[in-house]
């Protein structure tokens, strides 16, 4: 009669450990989350961009001591914020997209020393813009009037510094923002006393 218990052979092989998957680089995890997202694939681009700001994220906790890296770190994890949030709202979800570009803006800002480049200032503005975006009513214009004083304050400097390329540009972005601040008060604030004149 053949035993019930599993030989020793048997028993080792059992006790083997399940390979896991290698894990993927934030680089690698990316780019299969913009591909997927090209495609309209957009759950899969999702969960491919969440894996990616988990892993950044881990890069960043352990990356204390050198500040240049640090910035190169925080930059990338402020990309991939900005990448989800597209996602989100191809997804139908304006509030969870201006949750990640509100956590963008919130690591951009804390390049501050950056401030001399007029990029900085039009990188602070275009994430204000976005949260406009994914906004309504008079959160909406709160965050445009945030873009617009930021990019009066870059074209002033741009100004000083006689930048004409760059004062066109700035004065180009300002005219765009304005133009969403003025579509809000066609629509979500058309009721406000002083809608027209705004």
């Amino acid at each position: 009669m053949p035993s019930k218990h599993p030989n020793k052979k048997q028993q080792r092989r059992r006790k083997k450990p399940v390979k896991q998957p290698a894990s993927f680089s934030v680089e690698e995890l990316t780019e299969s989350a913009s591909v997927a997202f090209a495609n309209q694939e957009l759950v899969a681009a999702l969960t491919l961009y969440n894996a990616a700001i988990d892993t950044q994220a881990k890069l960043l906790e352990t990356c204390t001591a050198d500040e240049s890296k640090r910035r190169i770190l925080q930059d990338r994890h402020g990309s991939l914020l900005e990448k989800r949030a597209e996602t989100k709202t191809e997804l139908g979800d304006p509030d969870g997209a201006r949750a990640d570009y509100q956590q963008a803006l919130d690591l951009h800002k804390a390049t501050e020393t950056l401030k001399s480049n007029p990029s900085w200032y039009e990188k602070a503005a275009s994430l204000n813009l976005y949260i406009g975006q994914t906004s309504a009513g008079a959160e909406a214009v709160v965050a445009y009037e945030r873009a617009l004083s930021i990019l009066e304050t870059c074209r002033t400097q741009c100004q000083q510094a006689s930048d004409t390329n760059a004062v066109v540009e700035v004065t180009r972005q300002l005219s765009s923002v304005c133009c969403n601040a003025a579509e809000v008060y066609l629509t979500d604030l058309c009721e406000e006393l002083d809608a027209e004149q705004k």
